[in-house]
């Protein structure tokens, strides 16, 4: 819906869009991965050869948020929403 949003909207230049529910990729990954039933993590690659987690890179919504009609859901909202499905 935020896409259409944008659309239809007058507004130009870079805007994050992204769920107001912060997190990192790795925090994302694993969320995911129990919505899928994959509880094993004895093999999960952290993807570094440091063997710690990637950087944190959230995105600031910010500027989406105060320009938007339409609300960001967070992950976990969605996963319910579709749960619910």
């Amino acid at each position: 819906m935020a896409c259409l949003e944008l659309c239809d909207s007058r507004f130009t230049g870079i805007i994050n869009i992204a769920g107001r529910q912060e997190m990192s990729r790795a925090e994302l990954g694993l969320k995911l991965l129990d919505w899928w039933g994959f509880f094993n993590r004895e093999n999960l690659e952290t993807g570094d050869s440091g063997g710690g987690w990637p950087i944190d890179c959230r995105l600031d919504i910010s500027l989406a948020s105060r320009i938007m009609a339409t609300p960001l859901s967070g992950v976990d909202e969605v996963l319910r929403a579709a749960q619910q499905r």
